[in-house]
This record gives structure tokens, C-alpha cells and sequence, in this order.
């Protein structure tokens, strides 16, 4: 099983984030006693479920997030020292 496709969460990947996330905060909220340990939980529970919305919208628009093309863009625009004598 895959989590990344075409360089981008699965929806299995964003719809288990996104449930992940909503679990966090229900267990931070009506669970934990210590309060900072309350708002570490919350925390996580917020920022699983953002990660889970950006990957949302990037899959929408057709992004790939994940992708590794940014290495072949970093390869074009080094000078070929050898050429330029």
C-alpha cells in the first residue's frame, strides 16, 4: 500500500490524516488530564489535520508536493566550468 502517488497523499493518506487528526483533539479534549500534556495532544491534532487539508487542496490543484522534480530545475542552472575556458 502506497501513501504517496504521483507525488501526492493517497486520499486513503489524507482521509486516515484527517481522522488521526479529529482523534487527537477529541482525545486532548474530553481524555487527558494534564494540561500540558492537553495542549501538546491538541497541538499534533491541529497540525495532522492542516497537513491533511494542504494535501487536500495540493491534490485538487494538481500539485505534487512530494515530487523530486526540483532536483533536475537545481541541475540546470549550475555553470559548467569546463566549457567556459
Amino acid at each position: 500500500m502506497k501513501l504517496i502517488n504521483d507525488g501526492n497523499f493517497t486520499g486513503l493518506a489524507i482521509c486516515g490524516l484527517l481522522i488521526s487528526g479529529v482523534m487527537l483533539i477529541y482525545v486532548s479534549v474530553e481524555l487527558v488530564i494534564s494540561d500540558y500534556f492537553r495542549m501538546a495532544i491538541f497541538s499534533i491534532g491541529i497540525a495532522t489535520i492542516s497537513a491533511a487539508g494542504y494535501a487536500g487542496r495540493a491534490k485538487a490543484l494538481k500539485l505534487k508536493p512530494f515530487d523530486n522534480s526540483y532536483k533536475k530545475a537545481r541541475e540546470s542552472y549550475k555553470k559548467d566550468d569546463s566549457k567556459s575556458e
